[in-house]
């Protein structure tokens, strides 16, 4: 409200009017919850493919917007995102739904790697690719380091840990007999 408005309305016994309640900008909270994703995956590509806008009205025309996402997401589901509204009067915390399609970096194989064999740095090339679930991406190749493939894989398939395994060490276990004494023999081990 501006002054010569609170004035006329002292002068005149008015009572001063409340800035009128607009709705929160579409365009904002899309750009909120983009900046949300980007900064939960940096250097992912980010392709939202719908946003929850919540039907909410402010009194003020200068309205700040934060998003966050939670710790773990699925992006199999709608994204339940943050948003923290502030103006210069009031605050308020909502939640939307939000769908996304994630493409982070991730180990794709170049070539066919047959069944119980082990991973070697130069079948694995990193391109951006679909995040498909909530598990980690690795974030190197040590992550498969001396693993062995579970089954034949497939040149362009996205290499997961739950499509390898770490082989046993072959330990020798030397198994000991007790000794027969009933026969009134000598101690014998066996291997």
């Amino acid at each position: 409200m501006t002054s010569l408005a609170l004035l006329l309305a002292c002068c005149l016994n008015v009572p001063p009017t409340a800035p009128a309640e607009m709705p929160l900008d579409p365009d904002v909270v899309r750009e909120a919850v983009m900046q949300a994703f980007l900064g939960a995956f940096p250097g992912a590509k980010v392709e939202l493919t719908s946003v929850e806008v919540p039907d909410l009205q402010m009194a003020a025309e200068t309205v700040l917007v934060e998003g966050a996402l939670p710790q773990r997401i699925d992006p199999r589901r709608p994204i339940p995102v943050r948003l923290d509204i502030r103006s210069k009067n009031e605050s308020r915390i909502v939640y939307v739904q939000a769908l996304a399609r994630i493409e982070v970096a991730q180990p794709v194989l170049r070539v066919s790697v047959p069944a119980n064999s082990p991973i070697r740095p130069e079948q694995v090339e990193w391109k951006l690719a679909p995040l498909e679930d909530d598990a980690e991406t690795p974030l190197s190749f040590s992550v498969f380091q001396g693993m062995l493939t579970k089954r034949e894989l497939q040149p362009g398939q996205i290499l997961r840990r739950d499509l390898l395994y770490a082989p046993r060490s072959r330990a020798i276990v030397k198994i000991w007999r007790e000794p027969d004494l009933s026969a009134g023999g000598e101690m014998e081990a066996a291997l």
